[in-house]
């Protein structure tokens, strides 16, 4: 209980010194920004391969099924399971990351929080990846209801932006528009 108590001191006194450094971007496993460039949009063509490959009913729909979809893109192993019956969605050689949806209104501050948590008690650092379903960008053409998901989910990607650069907390963007062509 006292090395619980002395690992949760030491977690929320690390976020708050941390919020006063800018974070610097990591590129984990990888040499050099370019090189880290070059194998994201490799993955990316990847995945989108692999979707449009799928039967409809096979399709990833939810967090979950986004999870098991992406996780070699990430290196990770899904459904981490902690002591007190929490699951990380993915754990790297280097972060514990948790996944959620940049459309829903809550979501991305429950997501760095579970991360920080995550991180602690695997003693990695904390990841968080954003799941896009529609570009933020709006467009002439869209119905009220798709500008208004566009500026929810533009406004909960600035908030997660800004928190997790303070926090240091590494952000990843997944834009699933990417692989399904649905941008509405």
């Amino acid at each position: 209980m006292k090395k619980l108590i002395l690992l949760a001191a030491w977690a929320i006194a690390g976020v708050l010194l941390a919020a006063d450094k800018p974070s610097k971007p990591v590129t984990a496993e990888f040499a050099t920004a370019q090189e880290m460039k070059d194998n994201w949009e490799a993955w990316t063509a990847f995945l989108k391969e692999k979707y449009e490959t799928l039967p409809e009913d096979k399709k990833p729909r939810t967090e979950r099924d986004w999870q098991a979809f992406i996780k070699e893109k990430y290196q990770g192993t899904e459904e981490w399971h902690l002591f007190d019956g929490s699951r990380v969605d993915l754990v790297t050689k280097d972060y514990a990351i948790e996944l959620d949806w940049a459309s829903e209104t809550l979501k991305w501050a429950e997501s760095i929080g579970q991360s920080l948590w995550y991180a602690t008690n695997l003693d990695k650092k904390p990841g968080v990846i954003l799941l896009v379903p529609v570009p933020s960008t709006a467009a002439a053409s869209d119905s009220p209801e798709t500008a208004e998901l566009k500026r929810g989910v533009k406004s909960n990607i600035h908030k997660a932006i800004t928190v997790c650069q303070r926090a240091g907390i590494k952000l990843w963007q997944e834009n699933l528009y990417e692989y399904t062509g649905k941008t509405k």
